[in-house]
């Protein structure tokens, strides 16, 4: 991968080398086409939401939690690579193409829009608040307290 970004001028590629500002990072991912997400493992993250919630599309690994939001968001926002391929140049070059090719239409937004909103940090706690609430209500597993 680092000899594909070798390749691509200085200005048609923004690296993110520190731990920017909420702001500032939220500008960043703004102001880019595709953030490129090129993790080799996972089980969370919370990046990825942030891009989806600024609009920008994603580019990501084939993970389970990438093919996961891929699925439930789909084109044009979030796309997945296959990061084990053996032409991986080739892999990201169709990756690219596709995401050339799809311009997000007012359906496209409305369902981002839809996704982000049920998935809030605010909306996440009380679905938790109320899975443990009913779990203890059935006592299905045992309070701490008592």
């Amino acid at each position: 991968i680092e000899r594909m970004f070798r390749k691509i001028q200085p200005h048609g590629l923004v690296r993110i080398g520190d731990r920017p500002s909420d702001e500032k990072l939220s500008e960043l991912i703004q102001s880019v086409d595709v953030v490129f997400m090129p993790y080799l493992r996972g089980w969370n993250s919370g990046f990825a939401m942030l891009v989806c919630a600024c609009g920008t599309r994603l580019l990501c690994s084939d993970l389970p939690m990438f093919r996961e939001l891929e699925e439930t968001v789909g084109a044009p926002w979030v796309y997945v690579f296959d990061h084990k391929a053996a032409d991986l140049y080739h892999e990201l070059a169709a990756a690219i193409a596709r995401i050339q090719q799809d311009n997000p239409r007012p359906c496209d937004q409305a369902r981002l829009e839809r996704f982000l909103d049920a998935n809030s940090f605010e909306r996440v706690a009380w679905r938790h608040a109320d899975l443990y609430s009913a779990l203890l209500a059935r006592r299905q597993i045992p309070s701490f307290w008592g």
